[in-house]
């Protein structure tokens, strides 16, 4: 884009995009018109193609969403839009410097009733961005009306879109030359303060290009008159070439920044996060284990929103988005089968929902498989190679991370490392084997030992701790009463102790690690679990195997799952990226 400045002269400036009138572009210039726009629908989902013209140029967007009557003619602005990024691609800027999103589709009627849809447009470069504002009344259908909304935002600005050269090319006019506009230093002032944060998160978006392999030929789609309610946003997709079929966007390499979401029972955590861990903005919401999947994922989208536009001007540094919960997940597909902090969900599409209303591209992964990731990338394991991560808690989880990519299959479920059988012949397992490691080494493990020795008579502290109710005695207040010498409460330990460390054994074996990490919570549990674990380590007949890595301490605490998150969207986006290349 400079290079197309300097070519224009010296002492012109370097096009820029600015806020102009309506009248500013001038009647001479040029327009982008309408070929056609048709729809394939399939089951759940629908996918629209907008084609543009400018004189003898053909420029085609693509978008796809839900095959909801109440959104779909929302799909087909957003294909406009990504019409009209294929034109910049293709005809202002090599490479592409402008970037063109739709912010905002929104219903009203005239004086006279008429019913009308006006569109908000954002043409991004950089930190600079213009907001274009278009309208159109609603005359056949829904459909035809969303695409001229966002068209009339484009062609009333035109002249912000082509450099100099190009206007005067179009019109065969030369003093359209003159039309290229003064560079901008600053952010655009929004007319409407009340609206300004909307135009952040705008921009926060305004950086990223999505691509799809094409699909196969749209056909019609019957014409729905039905008025929309704006619940949900639409990815645009511009036209590609048959690329990898998982390839869900092209990746800037301005976009460094990256959005973790962590979906939790009690909370929603949403936190932007530079290449070093850093985080630039971190935003909370409250849930609950009964709430329907919608609301919930709608608490995570306003906390993403709100971090989006924290964010102020490094929000065009954004470019994907990580997502983590307990729960059995289906990774590759960015599903969430069932979890048990939340009853309700069965094969609920994490992914698609939050992709959806962010536009941005999103990644779902395990909360283990994130800690381990953040944990490599940012904590205690930063610079090693390899890693084995390990939560003892009610279930025994592991997660392994080999050259900062975390080893993932295809569904990731709580505790399956904790079925791994340790004990032939010993305790029954919930999931009804005889001495899985869960049923030796788990919390519920260590509690049981300490029932069990003080129900035999043998005298402990813990008994008045908890005035005789065995039912009360908690994995905490067994490591506080071994913290005073309390002999029930170090035997439990360090039994425990011994069984994590005969399956932490086998997994370093099959694995072969730098390092592991034990974790538990709270914090003091964890701490006296690793003593144990370490003290059974140093002695066991096995202590060659374990002294080929590090037993350490987990660095991030309660952060460790959503930087994963985030670290796991910024992955995903640099593969994406190179695949592209």
């Amino acid at each position: 884009m400079r290079a197309q400045a300097q070519r224009a002269g010296a002492g012109r400036s370097r096009f820029m995009p600015r806020p102009v009138s309506v009248e500013a572009a001038g009647p001479a210039s040029p327009r982008l018109t309408l070929e056609e726009v048709t729809f394939r629908v399939t089951a759940g989902s629908a996918e629209a193609a907008v084609t543009l013209s400018l004189g003898s140029e053909r420029f085609t967007g693509r978008a796809q969403g839900r095959s909801d009557d109440r959104v779909t003619w929302k799909i087909a602005a957003a294909a406009t839009v990504a019409a009209i990024q294929h034109y910049l691609q293709q005809t202002v800027t090599d490479p592409p410097a402008l970037y063109v999103t739709l912010v905002d589709l929104a219903t009203g009627t005239t004086g006279l009733g008429r019913d009308v849809i006006h569109a908000t447009v954002t043409l991004a470069d950089g930190d600079q961005q213009t907001q274009l504002l278009g309208s159109a009344l609603v005359r056949n259908d829904w459909y035809s009306t969303a695409v001229a909304a966002a068209l009339d935002a484009v062609n009333r600005h035109i002249s912000l879109f082509a450099p100099p050269q190009r206007v005067a090319d179009q019109t065969g006019n030369e003093e359209a030359r003159e039309l290229a506009a003064p560079e901008v230093t600053a952010p655009l002032a929004h007319a409407d303060p009340h609206r300004a944060e909307e135009h952040v998160e705008a921009d926060a978006r305004a950086s990223r290009v999505f691509a799809r392999t094409p699909a196969e030929e749209i056909v019609p789609e019957p014409v729905v008159s039905e008025k929309a309610d704006l619940t949900a946003e639409l990815e645009p997709q511009l036209p590609a070439e048959p690329t990898h079929p998982d390839l869900l966007f092209a990746h800037s390499p301005a976009s460094d920044i990256a959005l973790g979401i962590e979906i939790g029972a009690t909370s929603v955590r949403t936190v932007a996060v530079d290449p070093t861990g850093r985080i630039l903005a971190d935003e909370r919401r409250p849930s609950r284990p009964t709430a329907e999947p919608d609301l919930t994922l709608g608490m995570a989208v306003d906390a993403a929103r709100a971090a989006i536009i924290s964010l102020n001007s490094s929000a065009s540094r954004l470019g994907a988005v990580g997502v983590t919960m307990p729960g059995r997940l289906r990774l590759r597909d960015g599903v969430c089968v069932s979890c048990g902090d939340f009853p309700a969900w069965r094969e609920v599409p994490v992914s698609q929902t939050l992709l959806s209303a962010l536009s941005m591209p999103v990644s779902l992964i395990g909360a283990t498989e994130a800690a381990a990731l953040a944990e490599s990338h940012f904590g205690a394991a930063q610079g090693l190679s390899s890693l084995l991560y390990v939560t003892a808690g009610i279930e025994l989880g592991m997660a392994v991370v080999v050259d900062g990519r975390p080893l993932m299959l295809g569904e990731a479920a709580p505790g399956q490392a904790g079925h791994m059988v340790v004990a032939p012949g010993g305790p029954r397992c919930s999931c009804g084997e005889a001495g899985c490691w869960q049923a030796v080494a788990g919390r519920d493990a260590l509690v049981a030992r300490v029932v069990r020795d003080i129900g035999s008579g043998i005298p402990s502290a813990i008994s008045a701790a908890v005035e005789n109710r065995l039912s009360a005695v908690t994995p905490a207040l067994i490591c506080q009463m071994a913290a005073i010498g309390d002999s029930v409460a170090k035997n439990a330990l360090e039994e425990t102790g011994r069984f994590l460390a005969l399956g932490i054994g086998n997994l370093i074996t099959l694995f072969d690690p730098e390092a592991v990490i034990l974790d538990s919570a709270p914090a003091p549990v964890a701490s006296e679990l690793r003593r144990a674990t370490e003290m059974a380590m140093k002695t066991s007949h096995r202590s060659q195997i374990f002294s080929r890595c590090v037993l350490l301490s987990p660095a991030l605490g309660d952060a460790a799952r959503v930087l994963g998150a985030a670290a796991w969207a910024s992955q995903n986006a640099a593969h994406h990226a190179h695949v592209t290349a």
